[in-house]
């Protein structure tokens, strides 16, 4: 059998060409970013709770982790080459063999000390980890309990744990020139392990609390929302710390700094109540599939 192929030319379109009509809708998409974002924002408006997380975890992008990156550089920087190594404290003992039980070898000091802190962003996810699989395994008798709860008493719980641990983030900064070298590089890497276990424990819970408010069909959305409101927290905050420290005294920019991290607390001692007070509301009571399996239970 032979089978023929019959091409017709096609006359020469008009207008336009080949790369506008690729660019045309790439631009479309890109304007109607800021409207997908606002309709993921007033999809949120019936549930309280979960804007109030959202609010926390920008305030977590936006003001604290950009500290670590900005912040804590400029602070090594500004101790003299060798300080850890010559005080022979506790303190500079213990950072001195972390560095070498890690095989930290960088060139210049200041580049070690921010290793060390950045080895306690590390430990402290890890251990939370630990912990949230262990308290999982603990609590099962109260999950229904945290699940039917309009905020989770577990959220509430880790932002006030967050708040915590970002006090004594602020006060080093405060009164750091009152500590050794040592002792300071020890500080950090201590509170930042904590900072960053809690941080993780409250992004691990969010995202089980964002899969039982959404429905199927509006979790990718959500998603890919959340994820570019916070890279955009992300980039305001470097911003934001980046004028704190144009100024040439070091001891200046840790104040001005330490003066933006208070604005976090501050934004999360609100976040805190407003969850309080949500979580005291009455609830509705349950009704269509939950009152049917409250009914299963009770019989």
């Amino acid at each position: 059998m032979k089978q023929t192929l019959e091409v017709k030319d096609q006359p020469p379109r008009r207008g336009k060409t080949c790369c506008q009509e690729l660019v045309t809708p790439a631009l479309k998409k890109a304007a109607s970013v800021p409207e997908q974002l606002w309709q993921g924002v007033a999809s949120l408006s019936s549930d309280r709770t979960m804007s109030l997380l959202i609010l926390n975890t920008l305030v977590t992008n936006m003001l604290l982790y950009p500290v670590a990156t900005l912040v804590f550089p400029v602070i090594f920087k500004a101790m003299p080459d060798g300080a850890v190594e010559q005080e022979d404290s506790f303190a500079s003992r213990l950072i001195l063999w972390m560095q070498a039980a890690a095989g930290i070898q960088k060139q210049k000091a200041w580049m070690n000390y921010a290793a060390v802190v950045s080895l306690g962003g590390v430990i402290g996810p890890f251990a939370s980890n630990l912990a949230v699989c262990w308290a999982e395994g603990a609590a099962n008798s109260r999950r229904e309990q945290e699940e039917e709860a309009p905020g989770g008493g577990i959220m509430e719980k880790l932002v006030q744990g967050q708040l915590i641990f970002l006090l004594p983030l602020v006060g080093v900064l405060y009164v750091l020139p009152l500590f050794s070298a040592g002792t300071c590089v020890f500080m950090l890497f201590l509170i930042w392990s904590f900072v960053c276990a809690v941080n993780n424990m409250t992004t691990i819970y969010f995202n089980a609390h964002a899969q039982r408010r959404l429905g199927r069909d509006e979790r990718g959305r959500f998603i890919a929302n959340i994820l570019t409101i916070f890279t955009l927290a992300d980039t305001l905050g470097s911003v934001l710390y980046s004028r704190a420290l144009s100024s040439g005294d070091p001891a200046a920019q840790i104040s001005s700094s330490a003066t933006i991290l208070s604005a976090a607390v501050v934004l999360r001692v609100i976040i805190l109540v407003a969850l309080r007070a949500e979580s005291s509301e009455p609830r509705a009571p349950a009704s269509g599939a939950s009152a049917m399996i409250s009914i299963v239970k009770a019989e």
